[in-house]
């Protein structure tokens, strides 16, 4: 994970700013951040989201971590609420604090502001893990960390043994008021079956996987996609279900016919099993229930095609055949999301409207 500096002493960042529990560093919207619709793209906000963390972990040690022991962070889910999309122009505040829950765990509250206007809500749990690839697997955070000498992670000595803390620290830690946090999730049936749950395939059968390969651009420095990606894998394979003329369709209506509507993530939760590597395919399947008149789940997982596997269905021409369900669930499984969208007026940058004909028609 490459990083920004967390210390004063090293090389300062203008307009950055950090005490012992959080960081704040401003990010400047661009053109390259938005999409057709006016907006910041949803899964650009993981992106400030990194540099938050990068800034609170340090970027000297980050890099001289990796370097020396190959161990580095690694995201092991995420859960973001989006309440209202920035704008080319904006320049946003990402709002990051830390805490910890062992010496192998470690959550991130990182929420993005526009003045005093919260825009997005995330949660992240990160974990540390060395080696690379089939070889990368999760180990302790380093001495550096566990020893206390990154004061922008509170807590961290004190889940060790042989603190030092004493009484009166352990009582200071538990006069603090309660941090304000995101709603806990559903409490999920996990036994069930997807079906059992209401989840059903969107679209037609054909579009209920789709099949993708990783390019050099998917992903970061140490050789594995990048987090952000995945989410856009996911909005390519929900577009293939619903059809991308009929969004594009649905964004440009006219007025006499009831007037542009734009899809907009309201909230997503994913978790990280393993990483994607460059030349690997991946297949995303998708289902997808009604919550409620106004927003609309998907549930998706991504899962690796084996090399092998890959290479025969390809001798075979049936590279684009769907996987059985038995076939699919035994592919290793990257990366499972679940993910509620809501349809917003004026062509995706107005008020929330009811869900369109065309998403209802999918599930009813």
């Amino acid at each position: 994970m490459a990083a920004l500096s967390a210390r004063p002493s090293a090389q300062p960042i203008p307009g950055v700013s950090g005490d012992v529990a959080s960081a704040t560093i401003p990010v400047r919207i661009y053109y390259e951040d938005t999409d057709a619709g006016g907006l910041v793209h949803h899964s650009n906000y993981l992106r400030y989201f990194e540099r938050g963390r990068e800034h609170l972990l340090g970027c000297d040690k980050l890099l001289t971590l990796f370097a020396r022991s190959g161990r580095s962070f690694v995201v092991a889910s995420i859960t973001v609420l989006y309440k209202k999309g920035a704008v080319w122009g904006d320049v946003l505040e990402i709002r990051t604090s830390t805490r910890v829950h062992s010496p192998y765990r470690v959550e991130f509250r990182q929420d993005v502001y526009r003045g005093e206007e919260l825009l997005v809500e995330g949660h992240v749990f990160m974990a540390t893990v060395e080696g690379e690839g089939a070889a990368m697997r999760l180990c302790k955070f380093p001495d550096y960390i566990l020893n206390g000498d990154v004061p922008t992670i509170p807590g961290l000595r004190s889940s060790s043994e042989g603190s030092g803390e004493g009484a009166a620290g352990t009582a200071a830690r538990e006069r603090k008021p309660p941090r304000r946090r995101l709603p806990p999730p559903r409490r999920k049936n996990k036994s069930a079956s997807a079906a059992a749950r209401g989840w059903k395939v969107f679209g037609a059968e054909a579009d209920a996987q789709c099949v993708m390969t990783v390019y050099l651009d998917d992903t970061d420095f140490t050789g594995i996609c990048y987090n952000s990606n995945y989410l856009k894998w996911m909005e390519r394979a929900r577009a293939n279900a619903i059809g991308i003329s009929t969004l594009a369709d649905l964004r440009g209506r006219s007025d006499e016919d009831g007037g542009g509507v734009g899809a907009a993530i309201y909230r997503a939760e994913l978790t990280f099993k393993k990483g994607a590597g460059f030349g690997d395919t991946v297949v995303i399947s998708t289902l997808a229930r009604i919550e409620s008149e106004y927003r609309v789940a998907f549930l998706h997982e991504i899962r690796r095609v084996p090399r092998d596997i890959a290479a025969l269905r390809k001798a075979q021409g049936t590279t684009d055949a769907l996987f059985s369900e038995e076939e699919f669930a035994a592919l290793p499984l990257l990366v499972s999301a679940e993910i509620s969208l809501v349809f917003l007026g004026d062509g995706g940058k107005g008020g929330l409207v009811k869900l369109p004909d065309a998403v209802n028609r999918f599930l009813n």
